[in-house]
């Protein structure tokens, strides 16, 4: 620990020479001698001691152990107290002053160096604690930085997630909303063509009815009767979607099938060979997909018209 640099301060001359004779001998440095608490205030401005040793009732005001109180919060120089008096309440006021040692007066050499090489260690050991503290609080000041940092992102993601996620439903409520209008436009349609159907074509057709009595144009006419009463029924539109792919020839044959009608009884009706009625028979299978299956046509064109 020599080379360390030490200042005394003393009030008494010979004391302070003696001290400096002790120290130098060891290869301490002392880089100032000061005898009272102004003057040691002077000597700092040159100096910067690693320890000073610190007569307690030195003359002036404030006292030595004031002056290392000073020393030790202003500059972080720590003290030895010297002194020659060892009454409890002078002590306890000196603890206040957190010095490293004391050296009793009268003391001898092995005094003053045993507790200035004592206090030399404690303050590099403190040194080392406060360096390891600084740098252990400059890490967790780093984490918690980065831990901020990290906290910020993950809420500003939840953030915009949130905005998407509130987007989203608006976007379904949205086109929730659309469906529903396109519905209930879908609906106004269907029952105005439906009103239109019953005020204006349903008369014409009775009237019709009551006006002739020839075979073939009363079966045509009860054929198109039914036709517009299947359309103005509530299963008109299962109806509408089986025949939606059929010609017009074909639907008028699948209807007549629908009532049972047979390929022979469907030919005089329309007028046509039992091959042609045959041969459409066979194209609606085709559009409804039962070429490859045994379903009877009738039975599947009375499935959801609520007949057998």
């Amino acid at each position: 620990m020599s080379n360390c640099n030490i200042l005394i301060v003393e009030d008494e001359r010979l004391v302070a020479l003696s001290i400096r004779e002790i120290l130098q001998s060891e290869g301490y440095t002392v880089c100032g001698i000061a005898r009272s608490t102004k003057n040691a205030m002077e000597v700092l401005a040159g100096c910067s001691p690693d320890l000073a040793l610190m007569d307690i009732k030195i003359k002036g005001n404030p006292d030595g152990i004031d002056l290392a109180i000073k020393l030790r919060t202003e500059f972080g120089i720590p003290s030895v107290f010297l002194t020659a008096y060892s009454d409890n309440s002078l002590l306890d006021r000196a603890k206040s002053a957190e010095p490293l040692g004391y050296i009793l007066k009268p003391f001898k050499q092995s005094d003053i160096l045993s507790a200035v090489k004592i206090a030399l260690h404690k303050s590099a050991e403190e040194k080392k604690r406060d360096q390891k503290s600084r740098e252990m609080e400059k890490t967790v000041e780093a984490h918690t930085e980065k831990l901020g940092k990290e906290v910020a992102t993950r809420e500003m993601a939840e953030r915009e997630l949130q905005q998407k996620s509130d987007h989203l439903q608006d976007a379904n409520k949205a086109l929730t909303s659309l469906l529903e209008a396109r519905d209930a436009e879908k609906r106004a349609l269907e029952e105005s063509i439906l009103v239109n159907i019953k005020k204006y074509v349903v008369p014409y057709v009775e009237m019709i009815k009551s006006q002739t009595s020839d075979t073939g144009v009363l079966e045509t006419v009860n054929f198109l009767e039914d036709a517009l009463q299947k359309a103005v029924s509530p299963a008109s539109k299962t109806l509408f979607a089986k025949y939606l792919d059929l010609t017009p020839q074909e639907s008028r044959i699948a209807d007549l099938i629908r009532q049972g009608k047979k390929t022979k009884d469907i030919a005089d009706i329309l007028n046509l060979a039992p091959s042609s009625i045959s041969t459409h028979r066979y194209s609606i299978r085709r559009k409804l997909g039962l070429l490859n299956s045994s379903t009877n046509l009738e039975t599947f064109l009375n499935a959801d018209n609520g007949e057998s």
